[in-house]
């Protein structure tokens, strides 16, 4: 529940012209926020990313388990040509998500507080 309520108060102070946030919370209890650009753009994902870093905010980059799991080696042989270029979604995931740590003794202010920090990124 906490969590939940958590990752809702996140999304309602998050950005919605540059973060995604339509998210189906139901039956969901998430340990991390997902932050995912809605468009493809490199250069905001790194202002993103370097924002995080110059605030000593603890994130990875990919959703869990290192993005697109297609990607990864163990899977190499199995992966059919073009195969990827279905996978829209997912390699927008790889490429343009991260998420953050969402526990449940995490303070409420330091949400706000962090959506504020992502708020002010200059595009």
């Amino acid at each position: 529940k906490i969590r939940n309520r958590n990752h809702k108060l996140f999304l309602k102070h998050l950005r919605n012209d540059i973060f995604f946030n339509n998210f189906n919370l139901k039956g969901s209890s998430n340990y991390g926020f997902n932050l995912i650009l809605k468009n493809k753009n490199k250069n905001i994902f790194k202002k993103v990313v370097n924002t995080l870093k110059v605030h000593s905010i603890e994130h990875r980059i990919g959703s869990a388990g290192g993005g697109n799991q297609i990607r990864q080696p163990y899977l190499k042989k199995y992966k059919k040509k073009n195969y990827l270029k279905k996978l829209q979604n997912t390699e927008h995931m790889h490429f343009y998500s991260l998420y953050i740590g969402n526990y449940p003794d995490l303070d409420k202010n330091k949400i706000i507080k962090l959506c504020n920090i992502l708020n002010a990124i200059k595009i």
